[in-house]
């Protein structure tokens, strides 16, 4: 996971993978989704935008 100031965050990059165990919480849908190696307006998963998670 990400954080919010990429250039500045202290997130998974920095501390690795945790435990399953430690997650405490369960997302609900997909906010943004884009497809990595694409120019930005192809490479948005439009049909993924606000979808619910499987």
């Amino acid at each position: 996971m990400e954080g919010d100031n990429h250039d500045n965050s202290h997130d998974s990059r920095i501390f690795g993978f945790i435990p399953e165990e430690a997650i405490i919480g369960k997302s609900d849908f997909v906010l943004f989704s884009l497809t990595p190696q694409k120019s930005f307006w192809k490479s948005i998963r439009w049909e993924r935008i606000l979808g619910q998670l499987r």
